[in-house]
């Protein structure tokens, strides 16, 4: 018979027993290996164009986090236990790629570190301009569509003759004309049309409209020309993926030549869940407004055995553009 004494050492030897269970791994039958990641997934966006936001997931339980973005001198250690950092006020050209890095701090010895290129918003441009020639060619007037940036303040109208009869020598110079609005307080009315009063009459004129921030930052509009300008697809070479990759956890790195010409504008990066990209799958991944900025790391909507399809679009001052071939990536299994 067992005594009540009996029956609570034998409940012990059963709990104690239980315990040291749970501190061990667990068993795996079919000779699949359990290990933490090394990575951090760091994940970066932004919400204007002077800040950036960065994400990252912490297997080791850092108590501090070393931040740094070389192209900017930036540094920072994080020491709350937070996997999110957040960097304001940049003051550098809106849309400028930087590339992050974060790791646990030093004096933890812990090897855990990502890096992530990411970048900052561009300044969103004037755009539909259309060019209106009046009959006899005394006046041209511009018609358009502001900016959605609240921060211009200013913007400028230039524009250049160009030469009918030598399409191949197009100048990328401007003659600046007038500023047409100043301040967000200006008595000058905010108008989306603009008149251009020519002195010889049998000449054309293209035209580019600059918007500038409170930092003094800008972005140019593509160029629009009046008259018998045209341009086609053939007047512009276009960019391939050059590589994209198939064995990167939870993340597609694609990189691309680097658009040739002087023209450049703009690389638009497009992506699609189908093989053949119909128009109504594509996805605007990202713009890239730097003409070496060649390569890209696409984390958005990422999971393990993710396959997605891309394309380059590059634009010329001219909003002329040619698209690459399809390319596809996968992250790894």
């Amino acid at each position: 018979m067992i005594t009540s004494t009996k029956l609570n050492k034998i409940l012990f030897i059963l709990l104690l027993f239980i315990a040291c269970e749970e501190l061990s791994p667990p068993t795996i039958s079919n000779d699949i290996t359990v290990s933490q990641d090394y990575e951090m997934y760091l994940y970066g966006v932004y919400s204007n164009k002077n800040q950036l936001n960065l994400f990252w997931r912490d297997y080791y339980g850092c108590n501090s986090y070393d931040i740094s973005i070389p192209d900017i001198n930036y540094e920072a250690t994080d020491t709350q236990e937070q996997t999110y950092h957040y960097i304001n006020d940049i003051n550098y050209n809106p849309g400028y790629y930087f590339t992050a890095y974060v790791s646990c701090s030093e004096e933890q010895e812990i090897e855990y570190s990502d890096s992530i290129i990411i970048n900052t918003q561009e300044i969103n441009p004037i755009d539909n301009i259309t060019v209106h020639v009046e009959s006899g060619g005394y006046n041209d007037s511009l018609t358009f569509s502001h900016s959605s940036d609240l921060s211009i303040y200013k913007w400028k109208f230039y524009n250049f003759l160009f030469d009918k009869n030598n399409r191949n020598t197009l100048p990328h110079y401007f003659n600046e004309t007038d500023i047409a609005w100043s301040s967000p307080d200006s008595t000058i009315e905010k108008l989306d049309f603009y008149i251009h009063q020519k002195e010889n009459l049998d000449d054309s004129f293209c035209y580019v409209i600059r918007t500038i921030d409170d930092k003094n930052y800008f972005r140019d509009s593509h160029i629009k020309c009046g008259g018998d300008f045209t341009t086609d697809e053939e007047d512009i070479t276009g960019v391939e993926i050059t590589s994209i990759t198939n064995n990167l956890q939870k993340r597609i790195v694609l990189e691309w030549q680097e658009y040739a010409d002087d023209d450049f504008y703009q690389y638009i990066i497009w992506r699609s869940e189908y093989e053949n990209m119909p128009e109504d799958s594509k996805e605007k991944r990202a713009v890239v407004i730097e003409k070496n900025q060649t390569d890209f790391h696409d984390r958005r909507n990422m999971f393990d055995g993710k396959k997605w399809y891309y394309q380059i679009e590059v634009e010329n001052q001219y909003g002329i553009s040619k698209i690459s071939e399809i390319e596809v990536g996968t992250t790894s299994p």
